[in-house]
């Protein structure tokens, strides 16, 4: 088996390019969420990554089938709701099957049943997953075929309005119980803002903290800084911290990344960023820095150029790095996208004196299929609109012929910000006093429910 790192990249690639959405201007549908947008949506079927070795050389394969009005769940992004999922590598001219997913979903449309095959050594894995009143996913048991071993990861959540994790705990079966293996635990404060993430280990009968990380925010609820920590049985002791600063539109402007010396008992600094923005809040660079401690100063190693098209993708990414005359090309990334704004390829080269040289590519395929009326309903072709985008006072929910249900907003923490019922055509909502930021609107009838995003100044 070769390369399967490359296609873990390949599936990262796509998740992180088609979760970028812009922070101003119209209102555009949820990646994960797009199947409540339009009766008419585009799914992915297959990924494919080439490395270039003078002409292009296939590696690695994902292919996918779905029924129905199957496509990416809105709860994790992670999880597809494929019928089915092959995976394959390419040797020696012959692609090989190596990995193959087959799924089965409940009356609510959720993934319940995934096994998975490991072709190469007859062995396989059946995963069960279990989800609460809320969609939200509260267990998944696996079991190995061959050997029986059995496993579960069982979440908690922060309360019944979003879906913040309390816990994460893995367990595995010993013939007669359930035994705790690891945990993960997150707390809030009083202005519901995630402030430890605490992992513990079981290493005899009960849990022992072996890393956390602690967190600040500003009043606008802005991670400020990160402070990592590991326990050895003494304490907690330092590791790394990184602080954050904000521009007005709530762009990351300044990151910097510290480390611990046990040696001077104090931060030591290490690296530095330094990020601008275009008037969409798209990053247009972004600096790195280095900290040299022979000459106790920053010095500049990297540059990043990103270039986006009219609907806000990013096109392109070029990297520079600095020697002692000035910036040098170093790597770019180009891509390119369909008319639903998913991506379509993503290819890496590096500078070779006088021009780019390709190096690897991933290439995303997509069928068009008609949603099912229980998610898109009339909504789509009733004329919502959604004013004004940005807001800073009120907002207005307009419907032509249908009345709404309810709305809830949640901010992109996940916290419930506002939920009310309505039955009506339109509503107002003071929003005078929210915190600058993008919001997600959940606007339900009696035909459906449909997702979109504002931005609040």
């Amino acid at each position: 088996m070769k390369n399967i790192s490359l296609l873990a990249i390949t599936l990262l690639v796509f998740y992180f390019v088609q979760s970028q959405t812009d922070v101003s201007g119209p209102i555009q549908s949820i990646p994960f969420l797009e199947k409540t947008i339009s009766s008419v949506g585009s799914r992915l079927i297959g990924v494919r990554s080439d490395e270039h070795l003078g002409t292009w050389q296939p590696m690695d394969s994902i292919s996918m089938n779905y029924s129905g009005a199957h496509d990416i769940d809105s709860f994790l992004p992670y999880l597809w709701e494929f019928d089915q999922q092959i995976r394959k590598f390419y040797d020696s001219g012959n692609w090989i099957d190596y990995m193959t997913f087959s799924s089965t979903f409940n009356q609510d449309d959720q993934m319940e049943n995934l096994v998975t095959e490991y072709n190469q050594y007859g062995d396989s894995t059946k995963s069960i997953y279990q989800w609460d009143s809320q969609s939200r996913l509260i267990e998944v048991f696996d079991t190995m075929m061959t050997f029986m071993s059995m496993g579960r990861t069982l979440y908690s959540y922060h309360n019944n309005t979003d879906n913040r994790w309390d816990t994460i705990r893995l367990e595995q079966w010993d013939s007669l119980q359930w035994i705790g293996d690891n945990q993960q635990i997150f707390f809030y404060d009083a202005n519901d803002d995630n402030v430890v993430y605490l992992h513990q280990i079981n290493l005899s009968g009960s849990y022992d903290d072996i890393y956390r990380e602690l967190y600040s925010y500003d009043v606008n609820h802005r991670l400020t800084e990160t402070i990592m920590q590991d326990e050895y049985g003494s304490g907690w002791e330092n590791s790394a911290r990184f602080t954050f600063n904000y521009d007005a539109d709530d762009n990351m402007i300044d990151e910097l990344y510290q480390y611990w010396s046990n040696f001077q008992g104090a931060w030591q600094p290490s690296h530095h960023w330094l990020n601008t923005y275009d008037i969409n809040n798209n990053r247009l660079t972004r600096l790195q820095l280095e900290y040299f401690l022979s000459s106790s100063s920053w010095d500049s190693v990297f540059i990043f150029y990103y270039n986006y098209d009219a609907n806000n993708n990013l096109l392109s990414t070029t990297q520079q790095q600095w020697n002692n005359n000035g910036w040098e090309n170093f790597e770019e990334i180009l891509m390119t996208y369909n008319s639903f704004d998913q991506i379509t390829s993503y290819m890496i080269s590096h500078w070779a004196n006088t021009s780019w040289n390709p190096d690897s590519r991933i290439l995303y395929t997509y069928e068009e299929y008609k949603q099912d009326d229980s998610y898109v309903g009339n909504i789509a072709a009733n004329a919502m609109i959604i004013y004004p985008n940005p807001a800073t006072t009120q907002l207005n929910i307009e419907l032509s012929n249908q009345n709404i249900s309810s709305i809830i907003i949640h901010d992109l923490l996940g916290r419930e910000i506002f939920s009310k019922e309505f039955n009506s055509a339109q509503c107002q909502i003071n929003i005078s006093n929210w915190n600058s930021g993008v919001y997600l609107v959940k606007i339900k009838t009696e035909e459906g429910e449909v997702v979109k995003k504002v931005t609040v100044q």
